[in-house]
């Protein structure tokens, strides 16, 4: 297969009942107590939140740094498309990263499509028969080449496989590859292949030049984004609006090969040379002045933002 809230539970003070009038419980005092507590509750958890995500893009930022200052004599990015490879024996399961990293910038199909077929090819995939594809909408996974050399062409490739092409829903798709980030933290120094424990990292280069040569796309007649789940049977190509694991949900859809010469043009990353600024592209503008003005709220209100 290529996947915490903070929660404030405060204590209720005792019971308050008043009689008044007639006799009459009066419980408004209680009520007022109560929603006093739930509001302060929700507060220190919005603050737990909005400090949790003030960490965590001060991190996303020095690594940003730390990158550009590495290449700061090379190149102004790098591309790195992230596969978590997940099998099973027996009761232990193993997660395996690879790492691809290109000067290439071109981020579409072409891209992830050369190194899926290039991790495929690896040796210790061979054992393998079945072969589940998890992915989040992106538009360099979520196309019709993309469908087409998933479902059609890397059967060919290798026979002795059966594959299935699921997406997570859009906007969703938090996975294991977004656990890498939690390792990068933990290793000061990279190397091809690193063991840890359960967990083994692998950094490849993806070529700069990538051929390009014809573009093959399998169209859905009945619209490809209207399905989440696609494999190869025997009746042709099946399809799920969701991404379930009974085969009887799966019905068969329409599709026609394209072909056409791929006039996309490689991308690549200029030279370095402008000396390196202190601020970084890690994020946009307006997601970057959201975050300021969050650490300026958490100041205003006395919460300390060290990490």
């Amino acid at each position: 297969m290529v996947k915490a809230k903070l929660n404030n539970h405060g204590l209720f003070p005792s019971e308050l009942i008043l009689l008044v009038g007639k006799g009459e419980p009066k419980e408004s005092l209680r009520n007022s107590a109560q929603e006093q507590n739930v509001d302060e509750n929700a507060r220190l958890e919005q603050i737990a939140n909005l400090k949790a995500s003030v960490g965590e893009f001060q991190f996303y930022e020095n690594l940003a740094l730390k990158q550009r200052r590495n290449f700061k004599d090379q190149i102004a990015g790098l591309s790195d498309l992230c596969f978590c490879v997940l099998s099973k024996s027996g009761d232990l399961v193993q997660r395996r990263y690879y790492n691809y990293l290109s000067e290439n910038l071109s981020h579409d199909s072409l891209y992830a499509i050369n190194c899926l077929k290039d991790l495929l090819y690896r040796s210790e995939f061979q054992e393998f028969e079945e072969v589940n594809l998890w992915s989040d909408s992106g538009p360099h996974f979520k196309n019709s080449d993309y469908l087409y050399s998933a479902c059609l062409e890397l059967p060919q490739i290798f026979s002795s496989k059966k594959f299935k092409l699921n997406y997570f829903m859009e906007n969703h798709g938090k996975s294991d590859v977004d656990d890498l980030v939690s390792a990068f933290r933990e290793k000061a120094q990279v190397s091809e292949n690193i063991s840890d424990n359960n967990r083994v990292y692998n950094f490849q280069i993806y070529r700069k030049d990538a051929i390009r040569g014809l573009r093959i796309r399998a169209k859905v007649s009945s619209g490809f984004r209207n399905y989440l789940s696609f494999y190869l049977g025997d009746g042709g190509l099946m399809a799920c609006p969701l991404s379930l694991p009974d085969p009887s949900k799966y019905f068969n859809i329409d599709f026609r090969i394209k072909v056409k010469r791929d006039i996309r043009t490689n991308k690549y990353a200029p030279d370095r040379s402008n000396p390196l600024g202190s601020d970084t592209n890690i994020m946009g503008s307006t997601s970057r002045n959201t975050q300021r003005t969050r650490m300026e709220m958490l100041r205003g209100i006395g919460v300390s933002l060290s990490i």
